[in-house]
């Protein structure tokens, strides 16, 4: 059997062979040698209830570099990211905006009224997530490796869609419809609509993207009259996916209806699709995550608190945000 210290200093290797054991996937030798190792280890904490706490390290190594320091490809292109200490802060600062009115005066020693660089500062959100949860030592003895891989693989990602879903909710109250950034379509989506939005978005930036969920993208196909701007290589690709890779020049985003929160939510809102004409804004990942762990043995559980998930954001650029609401 392979050492699983040893294993542990290989960034990324445990999480993906948890991936792997969830998915059912292929698994390589060392995966198989992986898989006896945390076995043995997860059916002794069952039988004998010690070594916990080398589960709560075990998940603070594996788990936190999946939630501080994987790349989010979404979140990356929407923010400047950076990492801050525990106890740490940041001032978060908007770009300076030409609020400098230049008037006609009708004297030369008259006055106009008073203009001003705006200099705001960003109204910060600090996030800290946190889950509360017990594992069975029952389950460590039945399912053994296969536990510690679910336990894994369903931690990291509640963290994660969490936290996406918390920064779209954001996004989404900031911007009202309709306004000069808040398009609308009646019923379903239209060219008007989608002309709108994409030109918003490629009229105010260099790197545009929309995002929505793959429910509502695939909308796109079905706009009456559209598939007449299509070229016979966007068409191929369209039957092959059922969702367009483009619209206007604009790339689009899908985020699966698939993925849910454990109350039902989707990731982001329904019936919206979110534009980004560049950045928006900055966010630091505060801290580390830390796994806290108290033995029941009464009860033949471990209580596990997932805790120190902390993230501060500041949206500086609300002009770069275009959001279109099917009504």
């Amino acid at each position: 059997m392979v050492e699983l210290s040893q294993v542990m200093k290989d960034k990324g290797r445990m999480f993906d062979w948890s991936d792997k054991v969830i998915k059912n996937l292929e698994l390589s030798e060392e995966d198989k040698s992986i898989s006896q190792a945390v076995d043995a280890w997860a059916k002794h904490i069952g039988t004998t209830g010690v070594a916990s706490t080398e589960l709560s390290q075990y998940l603070v190594k594996v788990v936190e570099p999946e939630v501080y320091n994987a790349p989010s490809e979404l979140l990356d292109y929407m923010f400047e990211m950076d990492t801050i200490g525990e106890f740490d802060d940041v001032g978060i600062i908007t770009n300076p905006v030409n609020r400098l009115n230049a008037q006609e005066s009708a004297a030369r020693t008259g006055n106009v009224d008073k203009s001003y660089i705006d200099f705001t500062r960003a109204t910060k959100e600090n996030v800290h997530l946190q889950i509360d949860t017990e594992l069975k030592m029952s389950d460590l003895r039945q399912n053994g490796f296969k536990t510690i891989a679910t336990l894994t693989q369903m931690s990291t990602e509640a963290l994660n869609n969490k936290k996406f879903y918390s920064v779209f909710n954001k996004v989404d109250s900031l911007i009202t419809s309709p306004s000069t950034q808040g398009f609308e379509a009646s019923g379903s989506l239209t060219v008007t609509a989608m002309d709108d939005f994409s030109g918003y978005l490629l009229d105010n930036g260099v790197n545009p993207l929309i995002v929505g969920l793959s429910t509502d993208l695939r909308g796109i196909k079905n706009i009456s009259g559209y598939d007449k701007f299509l070229s016979d290589n966007m068409k191929d690709a369209l039957n092959m996916s059922a969702v367009l890779k483009m619209y206007d020049g604009v790339p689009l985003a899908q985020v699966s209806a698939g993925k849910k929160l454990p109350d039902g939510s989707h990731l982001i809102t329904q019936k919206k699709l979110f534009g980004f004409a560049d950045k928006i804004g900055q966010m630091y990942m505060r801290g580390g995550l830390r796994v806290l762990q108290t033995p029941d043995n009464n009860r033949e559980v471990i209580d596990l608190k997932f805790t120190g998930f902390e993230f501060v954001y500041g949206i500086t650029k609300l002009e770069k945000i275009a959001k279109l609401t099917i009504v």
